[in-house]
């Protein structure tokens, strides 16, 4: 009768255990795909500014080199005349120089 007692008291453990697992895990398993859903979003979130501008940055480093020459192109009319002028200035203070 002792025997048959202590096997009714081990298999009414082992049932609230089981049921204890049945009712646990999945609230583990809900927590766990929220917590990579949350990591995933906190990454997301964290990361979109950075990968934004590096996104940007290869944009107009493709443009760029698309548009390699152009850019040196742009305003030379006026830097060659600039350059002139400074020219100009150097041989007057040269020539003035000369003189003294």
């Amino acid at each position: 009768m002792a025997v048959k007692k202590d096997h009714n008291m081990i298999a009414g453990r082992r049932l609230k255990i089981l049921s204890l697992f049945v009712l646990i895990v999945p609230q583990i398993v809900d927590a766990a795909e929220q917590t990579s859903r949350e990591i995933w979003e906190t990454l997301l979130i964290n990361w979109f500014p950075m990968l934004l501008l590096i996104g940007v940055w290869i944009y107009f480093m493709r443009n760029m080199r698309k548009q390699s020459g152009k850019w040196q192109s742009w305003g030379g009319e006026e830097i060659n005349q600039h350059l002139e002028n400074i020219e100009q200035s150097l041989e007057r203070i040269a020539k003035a120089l000369e003189k003294k």
